[in-house]
């Protein structure tokens, strides 16, 4: 048995590289089965293969055999074998890929496979795909009504994670348009608070303001046209050292002498304490308040000479 689904899978194989008229009829190998309950080592069965090589077609044929999806020796569905699938950020044909992602995903919600259920591991197959930018998988989750608002180590929700991770991924090619396109479903439907704080006391857009993805902060700050600031306010634009988005803030007309009672600071105060020259240059010219002093008496200049950190940016 196991030989007739190692032969199946190696024809799947052989197509990636043998497009059509070429190909091999896969289907008709499903077709052709006298076993259909055949399944490899670690006990796949068809659905993870056709899964895993996103063959809604012959997902369907196999569910009319009455065939039932089962969870391999792992604990994983046919919904983690899709997460799986080799989904290429920039690849020749991406939105055929994404589209076969997404019938693949819709076909095994309809057949009855349970989206939240966790592998051995305790992995959930959205999750998984969330995290590898895989949009259509998300998508069609999210047209099933599925709500993805669990949360995993560190108290965090997959908007956390996926904006947490950000920053070591974004010069992947293609993966920030790929996290856009799944941050914007998820915000939209998948039932999780982005207002949700992790046990760092951190929301989802905060990660993404670190990370300078700007285009996926200003989506979770309610304003996606917002790409200048990326929804930082002014604090969080000197904390960051984000020029561009401090130029912006002034040219709005930030209160550069707005005091935070976050941060109990002043932005050009926040400045001289994480020294950059420019950014104390660009607040101090923009209007900031060199002789505003906190309740204890503190200016912007006795925080630069006595508690600033020491690793100084020159011009």
């Amino acid at each position: 048995m196991t030989n007739e689904f190692n032969q199946i899978r190696d024809a799947y194989h052989r197509n990636m590289f043998n497009p059509a008229p070429n190909a091999i009829d896969v289907m008709g190998m499903y077709q052709n089965l006298t076993d259909i309950h055949i399944v490899n080592e670690q006990e796949e069965n068809l659905f993870h293969l056709a899964a895993r090589f996103t063959d809604p077609e012959a997902i369907r044929f196999l569910t009319g055999t009455g065939l039932k999806p089962t969870a391999d020796k792992y604990g994983n569905t046919a919904l983690h074998a899709l997460t799986g699938t080799r989904f290429d950020l920039q690849g020749t044909s991406p939105e055929d890929k994404a589209k076969k992602i997404f019938d693949t995903a819709t076909a095994l919600l309809e057949l009855g496979i349970n989206p939240k259920k966790k592998n051995d591991s305790g992995k959930l197959a959205y999750f998984e795909a969330g995290q590898l930018y895989m949009y259509p998988f998300i998508e069609a989750m999210g047209n099933a009504g599925v709500k993805m608002d669990a949360t995993e180590s560190e108290g965090k929700n997959l908007l956390h994670v996926i904006c947490d991770k950000l920053v070591h991924r974004k010069t992947i090619p293609g993966a920030i348009d790929a996290a856009t396109k799944t941050v914007k479903i998820l915000i939209e439907n998948s039932g999780i608070d982005t207002e949700d704080k992790d046990i760092f006391d951190t929301t989802p857009l905060t990660y993404a303001q670190r990370s300078g993805v700007k285009e996926i902060a200003a989506l979770l700050s309610g304003d996606e046209t917002d790409i200048a600031t990326g929804g930082m306010s002014i604090h969080e634009a000197v904390l960051n050292r984000d020029f561009t988005a401090v130029e912006a803030l002034i040219k709005a007309g930030a209160d550069l002498d707005d005091f935070s009672d976050q941060y109990k600071r002043t932005p050009l105060m926040l400045a001289c304490e994480y020294p950059s020259e420019p950014m104390v240059r660009l607040l101090a010219e923009g209007g900031g308040d060199v002789n505003f002093r906190t309740g204890n008496g503190d200016t912007a200049v006795f925080i630069l000479l006595t508690k600033a950190v020491s690793n100084f940016e020159g011009a």
